[in-house]
């Protein structure tokens, strides 16, 4: 759901839909735009499984459009790694066309200076960005690519440097996934979101079936 107080303006028919257990339309929508990544991180199998996506721009855009009709409230791109289709900015524009509000999640390292002008210029609403620590040496381990934290803090910069200059609001939140690898880090981390003036953070647990980053007891 996008806002519960959204729902509350419909709330009759939203406790008919729960009570005979048919859907009520779609506030807020995610769709992974690709199975690709250019990192390599360790709780992560984008990078090991990625492919061609079937979702091409005249696919993404009829699903927009559904959307619309539905009336979605909010689209949020994920992937894999969102920023390595070239058609990105594009999306975007065509969603705020639609008077959606349009939300991305990136690793950050391929938001150029070009490309994040096109994004605020597209009118992307708001952006989370993964940082898995604010010691760089952990976050690029974790990451699997040396030098990922300096492009990380770069292409946050680009997008702020690109908000300001059309005078745009761009909340930024920071999403981390909290892990054995970083646990221990992580008080540094708001210090860093502020810095990169982040919004808020959000801390994520490990998805990791093998119990290899799991937190024991001891470290939680």
């Amino acid at each position: 759901m996008y806002q519960v107080t959204q729902v509350q303006t419909e709330a009759e028919a939203f406790r008919a839909a729960v009570e005979k257990a048919e859907p009520f339309r779609p506030l807020m929508v995610k769709i992974k735009l690709l199975w690709e990544c250019n990192l390599a991180c360790g709780m992560c199998d984008y990078w090991r499984k990625g492919g061609p996506t079937p979702l091409t721009f005249d696919l993404v855009t009829r699903t927009l459009d559904d959307l619309a009709a539905l009336g979605c409230r909010k689209v949020h791109f994920s992937g894999g790694e969102p920023t390595i289709r070239p058609d990105l900015a594009d999306i975007i524009a065509y969603a705020r066309h639609l008077k959606l509000r349009a939300t991305l999640t990136t690793n950050g390292t391929l938001l150029t200076r070009d490309l994040a002008r096109r994004l605020v210029e597209a009118g992307l609403n708001s952006v989370c960005v993964s940082i898995d620590s604010p010691v760089r040496s952990v976050h690029d381990r974790i990451r699997g690519m040396p030098g990922a934290f300096k492009q990380t803090i770069a292409g946050v910069r680009e997008l702020r440097r690109a908000a300001k200059q059309r005078g745009a609001s761009l909340p930024i939140r920071i999403n981390t996934v909290v892990s054995r690898q970083n646990y221990d880090t992580l008080d540094q981390l708001p210090e860093l979101a502020h810095s990169l003036g982040a919004k808020s953070i959000l801390l994520l647990p490990v998805d990791d079936p093998s119990g290899a980053l799991l937190l024991n007891k001891r470290r939680l």
